[in-house]
């Protein structure tokens, strides 16, 4: 196609030039049009740093199916028909005719979708620094944490897309709309609006910043390589860690990070494991295997390691309410015939494993901690959840024995000091990353020090202390 647009014959070197950029600019505004309307088809409330650190891992591209290979089909037919387009109507303008048609077709949408995606704040933001971290930030010191015979087993359930505000739609809740073991409003900050930004938040006590000239997560095999986390501490005191999944630990680049921090290869169990070694299991579930069956297999894992009598860290991830494919099990009850029933289905699976956890006793020696991941990303969900008064805050539930928090404004930076703290794991400081434990109540949050705004405003910013994790 293209080099029939170069058969017509270019007098000149500039009418050359002319023509190839007014080639691009059309090309390039049909495929921007596409590439945003595809966007906001599928989802709400995404940021520029977000798209570009999913485009690194293109490869997922090729585990999607459903609506978005229809809406990826679509789309290329209509590039093809807008290249075809492209022919007709140089040869019928002319290229400098046709050149300031394809700027006045391109420069709307640029704006539109630099406008849409925070670019020029992005842009604005790569030349400003913040001392946020230079305020805030305690380096996790491994030998500055001890173990004794209190400390606690770890057990942390990432639940995909779970929002407080869904209490709002149902009125059978069961653990989901508990305040009793609540630690308060957890809100969801800049650099945590993903999976994988959201666990290393949780897990590394900072948010997940892409910095697009580098933007290299996980493609040389390694992942904020500088950085202190949770599993990182929790290994070097001879805690075993390990990670269950129903998904593949690879989407998003979960399996790298995991594997520099701590994480063993062979202590990751997800759907390419379950597929090698669980003969006899049906494939099912829409991004892997159905979370009833990840449950099944982590309450004989727990109970598996509780008798080895070690220590032992576990990041458990549901994945059923993971749009677009929101995965009702057979087992799961129709209701409303649509995402809600998949929503309610994991409040129940979810609420059944803490009875399970109570029955055996685990919470003698073991902490649960059960957060939601992320808002969701839903544009049905997400405008559903707007249609209701009140802020959108994150699932948050914390069970450890004998110890309490009163509800506090906080972030996913303050998982990883209170899970210290709440597992009985001796630490010099209560502040760890940019957060602070919940039980110190000397402490304030950077929620309840700079306000949820303030805070995402300085953490778009670069900062010297995070460029040294990379």
């Amino acid at each position: 196609m293209f080099v029939l647009l170069w058969r017509k014959k270019v007098k000149t070197s500039k009418e050359k030039f002319f023509q190839a950029a007014a080639i691009f600019l059309y090309l390039f505004a049909i495929f921007l049009l596409l590439f945003i309307f595809s966007l906001e088809y599928f989802f709400e409330g995404l940021s520029f740093e977000q798209i570009c650190f999913h485009v690194q891992y293109a490869k997922d591209i090729m585990s999607l199916k459903g609506e978005y290979v229809t809406v990826f089909s679509i789309s290329v037919a209509l590039f093809l028909v807008g290249a075809g387009v492209l022919y007709w109507l140089l040869k019928k303008l002319g290229t400098y005719v046709f050149l300031c048609g394809s700027m006045l077709l391109f420069v709307p949408i640029f704006l539109w979708g630099c406008l849409k995606y925070d670019f020029f704040a992005y842009i604005q933001n790569q030349f400003e620094y913040s001392d946020l971290y230079e305020k805030n930030y305690v380096e996790p010191i491994e030998e500055n944490f001890s173990i004794n015979s209190d400390s606690k087993n770890i057990v942390v359930f990432f639940l995909e897309s779970m929002e407080n505000k869904y209490n709002v739609l149902f009125d059978s809740f069961q653990i989901l709309s508990s305040t009793q073991n609540s630690m308060g409003k957890y809100y969801q900050i800049y650099g945590s609006a993903w999976t994988i930004a959201g666990m290393v938040t949780a897990l590394c006590g900072v948010p997940l910043d892409v910095d697009v000239s580098y933007n290299q997560y996980g493609s040389n095999y390694n992942f904020l390589p500088n950085l202190v986390c949770l599993p990182d501490i929790l290994n070097s005191l001879e805690y075993k860690n390990y990670f269950v999944t129903s998904a593949s630990s690879t989407f998003g680049g979960k399996d790298v990070f995991l594997k520099e921090h701590g994480v063993k290869q062979e202590h990751i169990y997800d759907v390419n494991y379950f597929r090698k070694h669980m003969t006899g299991r049906l494939y099912g579930g829409a991004w892997g295997y159905p979370d009833s069956f990840m449950y099944d297999f982590l309450k004989r894992h727990i109970l598996a390691l509780r008798d080895k009598k070690e220590h032992f860290f576990i990041v458990a991830e549901t994945v059923n309410t993971h749009y677009p494919y929101n995965y009702l099990e057979k087992n799961c009850k129709k209701k409303y015939q649509d995402w809600r029933d998949v929503v309610l289905c994991t409040d129940k699976q979810i609420s059944d494993f803490v009875q399970w956890f109570y029955k055996e006793g685990l919470d003698k020696d073991t902490i649960l901690l059960i957060i939601g991941d992320h808002l969701s990303m839903d544009k049905e969900i997400a405008q559903a959840m707007s249609s209701f008064s009140g802020e959108r805050t994150l699932v948050n539930i914390l069970i450890a024995d004998q110890k309490n928090i009163r509800p506090r404004k906080f972030s996913g930076v303050d998982i990883m000091p209170t899970i210290i703290e709440a597992a009985d794991i001796s630490s010099k400081s209560s502040k760890l990353g940019l957060g602070v434990s919940l039980f110190d109540e000397n402490q304030q949050t950077l929620i309840e020090k700079y306000g949820l705004e303030e805070l995402n405003k300085q953490l778009r910013k670069n900062s010297l202390v995070y460029e040294s994790f990379l």
